[in-house]
């Protein structure tokens, strides 16, 4: 294999997007970490604070119609 420009060029490139994902993992890993620094999935602050039952919000339904045109009257 020779070693010229090209081989270094697609090398540099290689390792920079190597870097960019390693960058965005750690990013997701520290998202995951809770408050005591252990992985955890989701929100380990909010729980127990939170109101046992809420109502749903009500749901509204809107009905799109065509209005019929009056009929011209002589």
């Amino acid at each position: 294999m020779r070693f010229d420009w090209q081989t270094a060029a697609v090398i540099l490139i290689v390792l920079g997007a190597l870097l960019y994902l390693a960058r965005i993992a750690r990013g997701k890993l520290r998202a995951l970490r809770g408050p005591g620094g252990d992985l955890t999935p989701g929100c380990s602050a909010c729980g127990d604070d939170r109101p046992a039952s809420r109502a749903p919000a009500p749901k509204v339904l809107v009905q799109l119609t065509r209005q019929q045109k009056p009929a011209n009257k002589r």
